[in-house]
């Protein structure tokens, strides 16, 4: 099945805004069930945990870098428009975990403040890379053609991408 540009874009907006709803929804359940109580400790499992959500941000900086640039050589605007969805929803998703991970250590374990700073920074970052037309056009470097393309109204992008 084939997309247009409205209804891919439409499809990429929902998921990346219902990933960050979850997070807000897990953090609010969290909250209402088991309370906090949050202190400022700075023990060595925080740190842990921190350093392990910094190196995993970090990844998904980079893959996301990398994976942008490697779509530069892909000729169709379809196959284009589609890895750069698995590319988004799989970047989104390695913000989505550790700041997951931090939640439950938080509200489960050891309560530190710190450990809301992933989820924060998660969520920031989510919001910031919403995809709207110009921020597509501008990340993967569409020419003239290819950007009066994503006005027409005949579908050209397929539903799920080749590579995985």
């Amino acid at each position: 099945m084939l997309l247009t540009f409205p209804q891919f874009l439409t499809q990429l907006r929902i998921i990346s805004t219902s990933l960050i709803i979850g997070l807000l929804m897990m953090t609010f359940i969290f909250y209402f069930l088991g309370g906090a109580r949050p202190h400022y400790n700075f023990d060595i499992f925080t740190v842990i945990i921190l350093c392990f959500a910094i190196v995993v941000f970090y990844l998904g900086f980079m893959l996301r870098n990398r994976k942008l640039s490697e779509l530069d050589i892909i000729d169709d605007l379809g196959e284009k428009l589609a890895e750069y969805r698995a590319t988004h929803i799989m970047t989104i998703a390695l913000f989505e975990g550790p700041a997951l991970m931090c939640l439950v250590i938080f509200f489960a374990i050891t309560q530190s403040w710190l450990l809301l700073l992933p989820p924060l920074i998660s969520m920031y970052v989510q919001f910031k890379w919403l995809p709207t037309q110009d921020s597509i056009e501008q990340q993967l470097n569409l020419n003239s053609q290819e950007r009066s393309r994503l006005g027409s109204t005949s579908p050209f992008i397929p539903n799920a991408s080749r590579s995985s």
